[in-house]
């Protein structure tokens, strides 16, 4: 695991390799379970920002802790807490985290509850600029391989349209309140069921 903490355009972090590649496997089969069978939501069910009414998103999605009443029974919840034991150790009842990075922001924050959208894109869709309503976001992808998408990257507007590419081995954290958006998806070969892009947001709230 390494974990980068970039400065600029704005402050937010990086961490390479956070799962292995079981994990990461454990974790797509529950998203692809939780795809199946119109489990997952409409934005209008899931919570989207919207513009005058108009939902600002199209893809379907769902908060994982309101389908389970144990968290030790999903395997999602059990591995994506990890950056909140690693940054932000006092969500977790420790002391100090584990890892200070190189931003004063994130060393002064304490987060003291979280939740986790489960989100998939299928081709056409997309999530227009919007703000999270919490403290902390952190995101990350999965997908079946080889990548039958292209798109779906998170781009910030109001930074020169800073890009993070989508990618299987890095996890990203930063400030809830960044403006930020997902350019529309495009399956390449829409034979194939359930290969468009799945992502997990966890937000980090201080209570």
């Amino acid at each position: 695991m390494e974990i980068i903490t970039h400065l600029t355009p704005f402050h937010y972090i990086e961490i390479k390799n956070l799962y292995t590649k079981e994990e990461k496997k454990e974790m797509l089969i529950e998203m692809m379970y939780l795809g199946k069978n119109n489990k997952l939501r409409s934005p209008e069910e899931t919570g989207s920002a919207s513009n005058d009414g108009v939902f600002l998103k199209q893809n379907k999605g769902v908060f994982i802790d309101e389908v389970y009443s144990d968290r030790r029974f999903s395997d999602i919840l059990r591995l994506n807490r990890r950056p909140l034991h690693i940054l932000f150790g006092k969500t977790h009842n420790t002391p100090e985290p584990t890892t200070l990075t190189d931003s004063w922001i994130f060393n002064n924050i304490e987060l003291n509850s979280d939740t986790t959208l489960l989100s998939y894109y299928e081709d056409g869709d997309y999530y227009e600029a919007h703000r999270d309503t919490a403290m902390v976001t952190i995101i990350d992808w999965n997908y079946l391989e080889p990548k039958n998408f292209t798109g779906g990257d998170l781009i910030f507007p109001y930074y020169d349209n800073h890009t993070i590419k989508v990618s299987l081995t890095s996890t990203y954290v930063f400030i809830s309140n960044i403006a930020h958006y997902v350019s529309p998806i495009k399956i390449i070969d829409k034979g194939i069921k359930q290969s468009g892009r799945f992502s997990l947001a966890c937000f980090g709230q201080p209570q």
